[in-house]
């Protein structure tokens, strides 16, 4: 037997020098991104959530606030994106949300148009009533159309001639005994039929018409070609589908009509065309609206499905763009009059998700910030139905700015959507009590939101009903004399009792990511090694992890635990690591007690 040598997993024969890498994972760990934000809501345009193929082709960071506008046009859930990128009017709020998920619940319908002839279906690529301000001109006749799109809300015209370009000659050759020759082209295939036989072209084995036209002519008889002036490195997929037509004896011109009018919509950024003919032009027809796009209702039903696709994707924090029932905002023309939805089952859903969120196997940590729109006294009762550290409960109006630039009042969901993106902008474990945000005004009033200004009640202050509120476990903001407006508490719904973690929101927060983060990344390291690594490697890389969080603020260093942890053991039994350790978590200072003596002055002389 040749003498050899196992190193790194290969049996070594060659002499010569080898090596391999080990990585020291003590110098310490990038966090888990943080302030990611889920919302669900209605917007006046935008594919549905229902429809949208993956949640994950429908988050947004920062700076695609232009790209957020131009899907979704207007509504709560473009406004709650401005509101969450931009919370703050704090230097201690140095930012907002790093990236939005977005499920839109109302299911908008595209305006749409059938072309006569059943050439196809024209519709609207915007979801909504924006689409029925399309209009659709097709002139012309015999080989070419002129069509033309017009976005008249947008000022936007897009206009192309289509048709008439012959693409690919086929000929039979007129030989003696030869009566009859066709050809076919189909959805997949160019056929040719003569006496001597059928001989079929699959379209897709051919990368382009001139391969295609040099395929033919190698049968006995036929002759193909691409005709001069068009382009032979096009598709074979592009030829007009064609039912058996005669060539023999003269050159069949096969054209692209069909492919022309198909390029033209699908280039186009008004409507596209669906179920579209074959072969051939659309008929002329005079300048017509696209009809029948609407901004849809909100079903129950969709709540339940946006927070099911919210499983799929990694989130701190869950808001729903809703704060009162649907038969309210329907009176208030604020969403479509099919709408179903109700509170109080938007809140118990996002409970449930909050709580399913939390268990040992989904384990991925989120937070709620719901919001609610009546009088105050049935804003404490709900306050004390939630009862639960994972949510906060705002009961006030805001005065914002509107996505169009209008100052108005928006329903409370908008301030549970600013203290959100605050979360998500600060540094965690950042208390929000006492932050100022962004906000032109605040309120409480269950009156519906079309009541004029002055014909608004308000039944609570914040000034005078503050213990009450926080008792009742409300998140709610003031108007101090300093001017601004400024939280009162970064405060729960929980209230059970006086758990120091529960009851704050930004300690609650920072447990979650710091849980989140060290199992994450110790999942990543480990899980698939061979035992062999030791007890005493695995304890030094969480060292290196926990320290992380001492820096980042996440931690704090006591005289019992400098390092922000203490009690850190490890255990190998067979394939399993255990790991305990007690860490000394993030709190907001919330009283300063001062003691002052006052004592009479006295002079000697």
């Amino acid at each position: 037997m040749a003498i050899n040598i196992s190193f790194n997993g290969a049996t070594i024969y060659k002499p010569g020098a080898y090596s391999k890498t080990s990585i020291d994972l003590g110098g310490g760990f990038p966090l888990s991104p943080t302030g990611l934000v889920a919302i669900f809501g209605e917007a006046d345009a935008g594919m549905p959530g229902a429809d949208e193929v993956s949640i994950a082709n429908s988050v947004f960071s920062p700076e695609q606030l232009p790209q957020i506008k131009a899907k979704y046009r207007s509504g709560p859930i473009v406004d709650a994106c401005n509101f969450l990128f931009a919370p703050g009017a704090d230097g201690a709020i140095p930012g907002g949300a790093q990236a939005v998920y977005v499920y839109k619940t109302n299911a908008s319908t595209q305006a749409s148009m059938n072309l006569a002839g059943s050439y196809g279906t024209v519709k609207a690529r915007e979801h909504g009533v924006g689409g029925n301000r399309v209009t659709l001109k097709i002139v012309g006749s015999g080989a070419t159309r002129t069509i033309t799109l017009n976005s008249k809300r947008d000022l936007l015209v897009e206009s192309a001639t289509v048709g008439g370009n012959e693409v690919l000659s086929v000929e039979r050759a007129a030989d003696v005994g030869i009566t009859a020759a066709t050809v076919e082209v189909d959805d997949s295939k160019v056929q040719l039929v003569d006496d001597l036989g059928t001989h079929d072209f699959v379209k897709s084995e051919y990368a382009t018409l001139a391969d295609l036209a040099d395929a033919i002519s190698l049968v006995s008889g036929w002759s193909a070609s691409v005709p001069s002036g068009q382009d032979g490195r096009q598709s074979p997929s592009v030829l007009d589908q064609i039912g058996a037509s005669s060539a023999l004896g003269s050159a069949l011109m096969i054209k692209k009509d069909a492919a022309e009018v198909a390029e033209f919509f699908a280039n186009s950024g008004i409507a596209l065309v669906e179920e579209q003919a074959k072969a051939g032009l659309p008929s002329a027809q005079a300048e017509i609206a696209l009809s029948g796009g609407s901004r849809g209702a909100t079903l129950a039903a969709e709540i339940t499905d946006a927070l099911s696709k919210f499983e799929k994707v990694r989130v701190n924090a869950v808001v729903p763009l809703f704060s009162r029932d649907a038969s309210e905002d329907v009176a208030d023309g604020a969403t479509a009059s099919g709408s179903t939805y109700t509170l109080d089952g938007i809140h118990q859903a996002v409970k449930t998700h909050l709580s399913l969120m939390r268990t040992v196997k989904k384990k991925s940590e989120r937070q709620g910030y719901l919001s609610m729109k009546d009088d105050y006294v049935s804003c404490k009762s709900k306050a004390q139905e939630l009862a639960d550290a994972g949510i906060q409960l705002c009961i006030q109006d805001v005065r914002q700015l509107d996505s169009d630039g209008n100052i108005k009042w928006f329903q409370p969901w908008a301030a549970a959507a600013m203290l959100a993106g605050a979360r998500g902008g600060s540094p965690i474990g950042q208390p929000m009590t006492f932050k100022y945000f962004n906000m032109a005004g605040i309120r409480h009033t269950g009156q519906a939101m079309s009541t004029a200004e002055q014909n608004i009640s308000l039944d609570f202050d914040p000034d005078l009903q503050y213990d009450d509120a926080i008792k009742a476990g409300i998140t709610f903001w003031e108007a101090p004399q300093t001017r601004g407006f400024r939280l009162v508490v970064d405060n729960t719904t929980y209230g059970k009792d006086g758990n120091w973690v529960y009851n704050r929101a930004h300690v609650l927060y920072a447990a979650d990511v710091l849980a989140y983060d060290f199992r994450n990344q110790l999942e990543s390291i480990y899980v698939g090694l061979k035992n062999t690594v030791s007890a005493a490697e695995i304890k030094s890389t969480c060292e290196s992890i926990l320290g992380t969080y001492l820096a980042q603020g996440i931690t704090v260093s006591t005289e019992d635990a400098k390092n922000g942890f203490k009690q850190l053991v490890v255990q190998i039994n067979g394939n399993t690591v255990n790991i305990s350790v007690v860490v000394k978590l993030v709190e907001g200072i919330d009283f300063v007690l001062a003691d002052i003596t006052l004592q009479r002055a006295t002079s000697v002389a």
